[in-house]
């Protein structure tokens, strides 16, 4: 046997293979935004995460409202990357940047030099080996009293609030945006149903952390509750919302009237672990908290109810259970 020859032919096929391999690798992504929020000097936009396989090209190319003259700022793993100009009045600008990227990568605008905006809509093509670009997960959350129903959605950063009646949940109509009322943007909320009316709970794109009070025709009012979350929920107990947030891994409870006049502290909820969710049980007689983390959820019980006053009454010193 000629183990030369041999070893010669399975080099040909091996570098065959490789040759077919990277014909099929994806060389370019794009991804497209419009996010329609305040976007003033300092403030930082948090678009997507993108990869590659090495040297790669980004075009970015910005919408915006402008109030004041100033400039946007492309930021690549917070590193500055290129920036637009842009003049008062309805305004586009372009921005064109390189980088070596080995993983995964944040891409995110930045306004500067005194620009005050709206940002309308920011879209950008990756060009490169093995582009990809990771967007914000969706998220979804339900609730019912009465014979109604109210859900709101996110997907693709736009929330969206339905409402209808669970005849009409139950005969399996299809949710379109059509039935839909834009509520902003961001990729984490929740919504609960009271006898006073529909209130929801989200994080949107600069870190504001809003409650909302939502009717048949959309929302109805609103204001700013918190920062930063990775992750909300929100449930309603004795006449004030409960509401939980999780920020690296760290829970945190709040409360607040129906008419967002009331706002307790942050209070941190003691949990061995970390966490990567919450929620809160529907339609428990006290606030019952379910983190997750690992793979396993675990309740929390309210030990002291929510008080009619500026502080959130509940007990952190309970015990934690773990479910199957």
């Amino acid at each position: 046997m000629d183990y030369g020859k041999l070893a010669y032919m399975k080099l040909e096929d091996l570098e065959g293979a490789q040759r077919a391999a990277k014909k099929t690798r994806q060389r370019s992504a794009r991804a497209l935004f419009c996010p329609d929020v305040e976007f003033d000097d300092g403030r930082v936009y948090e678009a997507a995460g993108v990869s590659g396989g090495g040297a790669a090209g980004l075009v970015l190319k910005v919408t915006l409202q402008v109030l004041s003259a100033g400039a946007v700022e492309l930021l690549i793993d917070s590193r500055y990357a290129g920036e637009a100009a842009f003049s008062p009045g309805a305004s586009e600008g372009v921005i064109i940047a390189s980088a070596l990227l080995n993983g995964q990568s944040l891409v995110a605008l930045r306004a500067a030099r005194g620009l005050s905006a709206v940002l309308k809509r920011a879209e950008f093509i990756i060009l490169g080996e093995d582009a990809a670009v990771t967007l914000p997960a969706s998220d979804w959350r339900c609730d019912s009293l009465g014979g109604e129903y109210a859900l709101i959605t996110s997907r693709d950063e736009r929330l969206s609030f339905y409402t209808d009646s669970a005849a009409a949940l139950a005969d399996g109509a299809e949710l379109t945006e059509q039935g839909a009322y834009p509520v902003g943007y961001g990729s984490r909320c929740d919504v609960c149903m009271t006898a006073d009316g529909v209130y929801a709970l989200y994080c949107d794109n600069l870190d504001n952390l809003w409650a909302l009070k939502l009717g048949q025709n959309g929302e109805l009012a609103r204001a700013r509750v918190g920062g930063a979350a990775d992750r909300v929920a929100l449930t309603y107990h004795d006449g004030r919302f409960v509401a939980a947030v999780v920020s690296d891994g760290a829970v945190a409870c709040f409360s607040f009237d129906a008419g967002f006049g009331s706002v307790s502290p942050l209070l941190p909820v003691d949990m061995p672990f970390k966490c990567g969710a919450v929620g809160f049980v529907r339609g428990a007689p006290e606030p019952v908290l379910v983190a997750v983390s690992g793979g396993k959820s675990y309740l929390k019980r309210a030990a002291g109810g929510v008080k009619n006053s500026d502080v959130l009454g509940i007990g952190i010193n309970f015990s934690v259970a773990e479910l199957a």
